[in-house]
């Protein structure tokens, strides 16, 4: 915004700046000032208004054309995050995606609120958690709702995850699965019900002695998706979502780094999880760059990967930490490389703690 109408050599100036786009509003406070306003239609364009003010000034006061020696490179890396204009309306509808990850999280929001004002059930839920990457702004495509057509219907649909829990009870069934669930918003969603007493049988099959050595494989492997699946994963949606929240340029930094790995054949060599984690670390630890501002300088990175001493410095990345905590994660990280040292030197597998 500028200045008040009322000063009126100010005002002449900055009208002279700006042409028909300036204009005169009230805002909340009451105040009434000279302002320009520019519109956006997704979380994409929010990033691009520079490149707009520029080029809108540089065709108002010298005639510039865009495309006339004149690039602006950032705008180019949304084309990679939103789906081919070849894809069907029925598949994909592109005018969803000026909303960016809005549709999907109210759609989820109201799913929850339903599920937790259910009446008589046999038991009622303690918890909704979010387990999916289109809940905590991080799938390539933005998640779209489904229009299938009397004649049209889509091959595949990829449901949204989510974790239900109940109230604990010694009734439990052992055939626990999920249900899919289509909202009258148009979205999938997969509810999948976490029983603790799962983890429980299969900790105790892990220590019966009377069981194979297979057999406890099994078992181990079976936990550890448990845990991944009912507490890792939304403990880690949680964390991302927060983030993205507090830095929305995140959310496209992500997206823009989980469609280069894939690009390049990587994303079956690491965790998704993990790129998500990586991600967050130029945010929550951009020193010595400044943190981005927006997906595009988010690039930063695959600096990191290149620099990034693996061999002898842990990553730990944690939001705004305490004294304790920044002396705790020291201790951690000291111990770790210790650890690591050792466990080459003796070529052992011991348990870390």
């Amino acid at each position: 915004y500028g200045p008040s109408p009322e000063d009126e050599t100010a005002a002449s100036q900055f009208r002279k700046l700006w042409g028909k786009k300036a204009e005169v509003r009230r805002f909340k406070d009451g105040s009434i000032l000279e302002c320009v306003v520019w519109n956006v239609k997704g979380i994409e364009e929010r990033f691009l208004i520079v490149s707009r003010i520029v080029l809108y000034l540089l065709y108002l006061h010298y005639g510039i054309k865009e495309g006339k020696g004149l690039q602006y490179f950032a705008g180019r890396l949304n084309e990679i995050v939103i789906p081919s204009s070849n894809i069907p309306n029925y598949i994909c509808n592109k005018n969803e995606y000026k909303n960016g990850f809005r549709n999907v999280m109210q759609a989820y929001d109201k799913l929850a609120k339903q599920f937790m004002t259910l009446e008589n059930i046999p038991l009622r839920l303690s918890g909704i958690r979010a387990a999916s990457s289109a809940l905590r702004y991080s799938s390539i495509f933005i998640p779209q709702p489904l229009a299938p057509t009397s004649t049209k219907k889509p091959f595949y649909v990829d449901p949204i995850e989510i974790v239900i829990q109940f109230e604990p009870s010694a009734r439990w069934p052992d055939d626990l699965a999920y249900m899919d669930i289509l909202t009258d918003s148009k979205f999938a969603f997969r509810c999948r019900i976490y029983n603790e007493r799962e983890m429980t049988l299969l900790d105790r099959g892990i220590k019966d002695k009377k069981f194979s050595q297979l057999k406890k494989d099994i078992y181990t492997k079976a936990l550890e998706r448990e845990k991944r699946m009912f507490i890792e994963i939304p403990m880690h949606t949680l964390q991302i979502q927060t983030l993205c929240n507090k830095w929305p340029s995140l959310s496209l930094t992500i997206r823009f780094i989980k469609r280069w790995f894939n690009t390049y054949l990587l994303s079956d060599h690491v965790e998704e999880e993990w790129i998500k984690c990586l991600s967050s670390q130029v945010y929550l630890e951009p020193c010595p760059w400044n943190r981005p501002g927006n997906g595009f300088v988010g690039f930063f990175v695959l600096k990191l990967i290149t620099f990034w001493d693996w061999n002898n410095e842990i990553m730990i990345g944690i939001d705004k930490p305490n004294k304790v905590v920044a002396n705790r994660i020291k201790d951690l990280a000291r111990y770790a490389l210790l650890y690591v040292d050792e466990f080459i030197e003796n070529g052992e597998n011991k348990d870390f703690k």
